[in-house]
């Protein structure tokens, strides 16, 4: 079965995994996809069910393949790789990892590379009112600092910290979707997470820092610190390097630095809220 993705102008297959195919709608995605009902040339994503799991190829850069052993990993797997067509087919877009929160009229941004607990946080935000733009891949449109949301639902390492409150997992319960032992997509509901396209100005730029103990801070920090930040965590390889960095800048001045310190991600909300 082929499919065309928005955003993607290549076909992506998906073969012998019908079970699967609820999980490209939401609550996991809102990204508009569609049926193509006539042959075409090579797709550049395929999903497909083997004798032990699922495989994933991709063919954007260059052939890769990876065997997933259940529902959960393959479905995470896919939609990494989706990511990676979309960029490259979009060579515009500056991309970060980073996790987003729309706190008002602009974006709360959070650059945090892997187990950082960008996620965790993000959805504590979803849980307590703000709006999730992304957990993992925040898309920049242009010079003017507007971030984009791919409409993925985000995905939460098990087990969860010791520290998360019965209220919480309470709201995780509720919206549980797909998931294994080791992690599990959070299916937020319309108003939690932004829909595919969205967009929104960049209101602050906050590096997390998580503790061990102690109430959160909050600490403006300088430009430059923020935009040696930015740099390692952006992996955008389609724009030449001047002109990544005049951007990366653009997005710093964009919107107010702090530097985030909280052990638990209740205060670091309580003290995002006061800036709002």
């Amino acid at each position: 079965m082929l499919f065309r993705f928005e955003g993607v102008p290549a076909p992506v297959s998906i073969l012998g995994c019908d079970p699967l195919l609820p999980f490209l709608c939401p609550p996991i995605s809102t990204w508009p996809h569609a049926i193509l009902e006539t042959a075409a040339p090579d797709s550049v994503l395929t999903l497909a069910r083997t004798q032990t799991g699922y495989r994933v190829e991709t063919r954007v850069h260059h052939f890769t393949s990876h065997d997933y052993v259940d529902r959960y990993e393959a479905i995470a797997g896919f939609f990494a790789e989706l990511y990676t067509a979309f960029i490259a087919a979009n060579p515009e877009l500056l991309c970060i990892h980073a996790a987003a929160l729309k706190m008002g009229d602009g974006l709360f941004v959070f650059p945090a590379s892997g187990k950082a607990g960008k996620s965790t946080l993000a959805v504590h935000g979803a849980a307590a009112g703000a709006l999730l733009f992304t957990d993992d891949v925040l898309a920049i449109q242009d010079d003017a600092g507007l971030g984009v949301s791919l409409g993925v639902a985000p995905r939460l390492r098990l087990p969860l910290p010791a520290n998360v409150t019965a209220g919480f997992r309470a709201f995780l319960d509720d919206r549980d979707v797909l998931g294994n032992g080791y992690g599990k997509f959070v299916g937020l509901r319309p108003g939690e997470m932004a829909r595919f396209g969205a967009t929104a100005p960049i209101a602050a730029i906050v590096l997390p820092e998580r503790v061990e103990r102690g109430a959160a801070s909050l600490e403006p920090i300088g430009k430059s610190d923020v935009l040696r930040d930015l740099m390692r965590r952006n992996f955008t390889q389609s724009i030449d390097a001047e002109a990544k960095v005049s951007r990366l800048l653009q997005i710093a001045k964009a919107g107010t630095c702090y530097r985030l310190r909280y052990a638990t991600c209740e205060d670091a909300l309580a003290r995002l809220r006061d800036i709002v």
